[in-house]
């Protein structure tokens, strides 16, 4: 009889707010969860539930995450203790952990995994993006032989049936393996170390630290390839005049509480096209450059630079004067 209640009873899979695949509903339905905010390290390992929701209680399937880095939710760098923590209890419940690593995996944080840089080994890996470089399109999921042997039987019904048109696909995958190649030899990839697989630091540093202490920045964040800066928003607050409840701007500003609806990192990325022909992207109130792995110091260097003198020329209206002529990179 528990079993049969077990199998009616609904699954869910469980996110971290923030994170990328909020964006895709369409082939699992991932639920908002109140499992912490990435940027916390506490987590109670004894706590009885994962939500703090009033939601009743589902079984949980699996727990999935970009590990250290939320690509599009803001680029929001996550504790290492906190996600260890997650994992561990995730293991004591026999939960199975996804590394969602399309964005953060095959170096892009100086790792050959983010999972690797915190020594977590998850139960399925999703790669992307970086495999192949751009050069065609392909993708891997990666299993632990427990999850792989579950769906193995005499019937294709117990069976994944999951397939595409590119599916294995021989130039993606010539690609894939020249790309791994590439990026995992030291030989080609100047930035590894000989010894333990992983890349020194790429940017500089002293450029790093003064755009930490701008007045205009509530935080930087620069790990692998990575380089990005959060900006102050204005606080809002809620005020009581004649014609009603309206929302007032503080003086004063404050880290986070931006998100996608934010405009405070698009003056920076216009400054970024205008003043030095290099094309970025804002998330909301975060504006960020990246290089491939394999990309010389100098290039890291001109961008970080060039990072630094937007965000200072964002302060002012000077910053879209003088728009100059060449090529856009």
């Amino acid at each position: 009889k528990r079993k049969e209640e077990e199998e009616e009873e609904e699954l869910t899979i469980r996110t971290l707010m923030n994170r990328y695949t909020a964006h895709i509903r369409l082939a699992i339905d991932a639920h908002e969860s109140h499992l912490g905010d990435s940027s916390s390290s506490s987590f109670s390992s004894s706590s009885s539930s994962f939500s703090s929701s009033s939601s009743p209680p589902r079984r949980l399937a699996a727990f999935i995450v970009e590990p250290l880095v939320q690509g599009a939710g803001g680029m929001k760098l996550m504790c290492p203790v906190y996600l260890s923590a997650v994992v561990a209890e995730c293991r004591r419940r026999r939960i199975p952990v996804i590394f969602d690593e399309v964005f953060t995996g095959l170096y892009r944080l100086g790792g050959a995994s983010a999972g690797a840089l915190v020594g977590l080994d998850p139960d399925v890996s999703c790669l992307g993006k970086l495999m192949t470089g751009g050069a065609a399109p392909l993708a891997a999921t990666l299993a632990t032989e427990r999850i792989f042997n579950a769906f193995k039987g005499d019937s294709k019904l117990q069976a994944l049936l999951h397939g595409h048109s590119f599916t294995a696909y021989p130039m993606g995958c010539a690609a894939a393996a020249a790309s791994i190649h590439f990026l995992g030899d030291p030989a080609t990839n100047p930035h590894l170390e000989e010894k333990g697989g992983f890349m020194r630091p790429i940017w500089p540093a002293d450029v790093v630290e003064k755009l930490s202490k701008s007045p205009a920045v509530a935080g930087v964040t620069a790990l692998g390839t990575l380089l990005a800066v959060e900006m102050k928003v204005p606080e809002l607050s809620h005020s009581n005049d004649k014609d009603g409840d309206t929302m007032r701007q503080k003086n004063k500003t404050s880290r986070g509480g931006g998100g996608y609806g934010s405009n405070a990192a698009v003056k920076v990325v216009e400054i970024l096209k205008h003043q030095h022909k290099i094309l970025a992207r804002p998330l909301g109130h975060v504006a960020y450059v990246m290089v491939p792995p394999t990309s010389r110091r100098e290039t890291a260097e001109r961008l970080a630079i060039a990072l630094e003198d937007a965000v200072e020329r964002s302060q002012s209206e000077e910053g879209f004067g003088n728009v100059g002529e060449g090529p856009v990179v």
